[in-house]
């Protein structure tokens, strides 16, 4: 089976960690890693405190049924890399902005931000504090990668790989199906 797992990775261009833990664990399991990772608690005073995840690893979204729910792939991107999906406006200038700014001077890591792959490739990400922060100082930082499924135009989720074990890739497109 771990062949099949590892062309399944491939097809869709994410770590065969991602298709292993998908199929084996538990989907609350994986909805619950995208939960604790990524909220921050507003207004804090002292840097949120999220666990931390191997880079490579999965995450399911909590909306929809089950096959239906968005993939994700914890990343470490160059914060200048991604586009922000909400204005800047005036952020820079709040004390929240330089909070984060001190936590990050201190060495401590913001809480994982949420990146979405547009189908032509660029990263948009709405967590503009975070990111800003990061670019200011110079950082990298870790996030959930929501991939497109280039099959489909869409986000991956976690039916195109279940799927995709049951019909390899050259079925597919013999066949016209659309995963």
């Amino acid at each position: 089976m771990a062949d099949r797992e590892d062309d399944v990775a491939q097809r869709f261009g994410v770590p065969p960690l991602v298709v292993q833990e998908i199929l084996q664990r538990p989907i609350t399991d994986l909805v619950a890693r995208y939960q604790a990772g990524f909220l921050a608690q507003p207004g804090a005073e002292l840097p949120t405190v999220v666990t931390r995840y191997p880079l490579g690893c999965a995450a399911v979204m909590d909306v929809g049924a089950i096959d239906e729910r968005y993939v994700l792939v914890l990343t470490r991107f160059d914060a200048h890399a991604l586009k922000l999906a909400e204005p800047e406006n005036g952020i820079r200038r709040h004390i929240s902005f330089d909070l984060y700014r001190r936590w990050a001077m201190a060495g401590h890591l913001p809480p994982y931000i949420h990146v979405n792959e547009a189908d032509n490739g660029d990263l948009i990400v709405c967590n503009r504090r975070r990111v800003l922060v990061a670019q200011e100082v110079g950082r990298t930082i870790d996030g959930w990668l929501s991939p497109v499924n280039r099959e489909t135009g869409l986000p991956l989720k976690v039916g195109d790989i279940r799927q995709a074990l049951l019909v390899p890739a050259s079925t597919a497109k013999r066949t016209g199906m659309q995963m």
